[in-house]
């Protein structure tokens, strides 16, 4: 593995520590799963949709938004 791969795959991994992201998805010890998870993980995210865009946690939807429920 050459050194720029070598400090990518430290560099993300730090940060999914640091964020405690890796708390969140529950990562495994060993790196290469760690990180094999959290690109399923973005994926996921990724595809995931919002239909009527972005909520405000303890806000009750209005208007149009409201009926999409």
């Amino acid at each position: 593995m050459d050194r720029r791969l070598a400090d990518l795959r430290r560099r993300i991994l730090d940060f999914t520590r640091d964020s405690r992201f890796d708390r969140d998805i529950g990562l495994p010890e060993d790196e290469t799963q760690a990180l094999i998870k959290i690109d399923n993980f973005l994926c996921e995210l990724k595809e995931a949709q919002i239909r009527e865009g972005l909520h405000i946690f303890g806000q009750s939807p209005r208007g149009r938004s409201l009926s999409a429920i």
